[in-house]
């Protein structure tokens, strides 16, 4: 006996994500003196209402002309609950002190990946070959074959296979580039090549250029 399948039914379960929804902060009520001493130290009781999710709950008093956080209160409240925010021991300046209460919530940040500092060094190889692509008529290289310092630009010639000799540099992708009877290869890891005859118009300054540098296609020392 065997089991024949006649016919298939294809079909797809998507994955539910919930979303934890944040918090949201509502003043209710504001209790602070209306006049006070210089040097006299007072209190300021600030109500708030998490009319959202649960979440971390922040009071703050600012310095309205200055822009000075004076004092700052972080509580976890969960939906609909209200805390009280007891901002004590403020002390009273030389002057009319206009401020004003901030609340809100917090919020996750995505930590962004630092940015990528420019490239540094000595170019000992360029090219504008495009995904590790050197078997292309308009792939170009750059490279050092001589060990005097000096890249030289080379041009697509042919491809075929053969075992690589000593390497004298690598390309980005971490092929191996030699140099062999007037011509440079680069060679592929199943040993697969692509060859290049001298000549070309790809720079040949030794400092990192773009677009080649913002590309990935240099190589430095």
């Amino acid at each position: 006996m065997a089991d024949i399948i006649d016919n298939t039914s294809p079909f797809t379960i998507n994955l539910e994500i919930p979303v934890v929804p944040e918090g949201f902060a509502s003043i209710t009520n504001v209790i602070a003196p209306t006049e006070a001493l210089i040097g006299q130290s007072f209190d300021i009781s600030v109500d708030i209402t998490n009319t959202g999710g649960e979440d971390i709950i922040f009071s703050k008093i600012i310095d309205i002309d200055t822009g000075e956080l004076i004092s700052e209160i972080r509580i976890i409240l969960i939906a609909g609950q209200t805390g009280t925010f007891l901002h004590q021991g403020l002390i009273m300046p030389e002057r009319d002190w206009n401020l004003r209460v901030d609340a809100g919530h917090e919020t996750e940040e995505e930590e962004l990946e630092p940015p990528t500092p420019p490239p540094t060094g000595q170019v000992i190889f360029r090219t504008n070959a495009i995904n590790g692509n050197y078997k292309d008529s308009s792939v170009q290289i750059a490279v050092d074959t001589d060990g005097d310092g000096v890249i030289e630009a080379w041009s697509f010639s042919s491809s075929g296979s053969r075992t690589p000799r000593e390497c004298i540099a690598y390309t980005p992708e971490g092929y191996c580039v030699f140099y062999y009877v007037g011509k440079v290869y680069v060679s592929y890891p199943d040993d697969s090549y692509a060859s290049f005859s001298l000549g070309g118009t790809i720079p040949t300054n030794p400092e990192p250029t773009e677009p080649y540098a913002s590309n990935g296609q240099e190589v430095y020392v």
